[in-house]
């Protein structure tokens, strides 16, 4: 005699399907509710807006809102754009430059360093073989006194 058994799913296999209409009817009951409150809203600006002046202003400033757009478009905007794309053309150019000046120091500054090391080396050497002639010149003038000056 064979039996087979049969197992029971797992029980998070079993609720998962609750789990997932619950999500489903939490979204539609979300769903209903905002369009709820889209329809009230449009409602009360309907009529607030009917109550409204706020058309009969635009309408009467219309000229000067027309002439202020055109004056931003001419003394901010159009300048403000042609600036960008100035600014965005010769990045590459200040970029350039920029490296070139860095790299000019560093060049520049590794030069002055070697120089500084070869010319204290040759001082150095300089210091300690004095030449004759210079040693008999300095002799010279600390033998040498100065005439003393006699006062009336």
């Amino acid at each position: 005699m064979a039996t087979t058994a049969t197992s029971a799913p797992p029980p998070l296999e079993r609720i998962i399907p609750y789990v997932i209409s619950g999500i489903s009817v939490a979204v539609s009951i979300a769903s209903s509710v905002a369009s709820f409150a889209k329809f009230c809203i449009s409602l009360v600006t309907r009529s607030i807006s009917f109550f409204s002046p706020l058309p009969i202003i635009l309408y009467l400033f219309a000229p000067l809102i027309v002439f202020l757009d055109i004056v931003s478009d001419i003394f901010i905007r159009w300048p403000r754009s042609i600036v960008l794309y100035l600014l965005d053309a010769f990045y590459p150019v200040y970029v350039f430059c920029g490296v070139a000046c860095i790299v000019g120091v560093l060049v520049g500054s590794t030069g002055r360093l070697v120089t500084q090391v070869l010319v204290d080396i040759v001082a150095e050497k300089e210091d300690q073989e004095p030449d004759a002639e210079v040693e008999a010149e300095v002799r010279k003038h600390r033998i040498k006194k100065r005439p003393k000056v006699e006062d009336d």
